[in-house]
């Protein structure tokens, strides 16, 4: 699951974003632990098990994480960008199917809420070569 949607990623975002996942040997259940997407050796977006169930808020916990993991290659890259979580809108960012066009024309005052999405937005239009979007925020 992994390794298929890591191969979505453009060219030159593969070396730097990476996705983990684990779940937690001694807490009795494989449901608890944690999911991440990792940018440069740094967590940028986290669905952990033991943070949902200690602050009760609605963050995606780990196994949710795995199932749009699991779903994420088979989307249209369409719906992918105009989805309403998160995680999948983020992934699409990095998309190899999102070329220079796309990215250029996207109107970057939809990622200003969030910092996974605009942290990604601005990696990806980094290493595409398209600075406009600074003059956004």
């Amino acid at each position: 699951m992994k390794k298929r949607v890591e191969e979505l990623f453009c060219d030159e975002m593969k070396s730097r974003v990476t996705l983990f996942t684990t779940w937690y040997k001694n807490s009795g259940s494989p449901d608890r632990g944690v999911g991440a997407v990792v940018l440069d050796g740094e967590i940028i977006y986290e669905a952990n098990t033991d943070k949902w169930i200690k602050n009760g808020e609605e963050n995606i916990e780990r196994m949710e994480f795995i199932r749009l993991l699991q779903e994420y290659p088979n989307l249209s890259i369409q719906d992918a960008l105009q989805s309403d979580v998160e995680l999948v809108k983020g992934l699409a960012l990095i998309d190899r199917r999102v070329g220079r066009r796309k990215l250029k024309t996207m109107d970057c005052q939809e990622f200003l809420n969030s910092d996974f999405l605009k942290i990604l937005y601005e990696a990806r239009c980094g290493e595409e070569g398209i600075g406009a979007m600074k003059r956004s925020w």
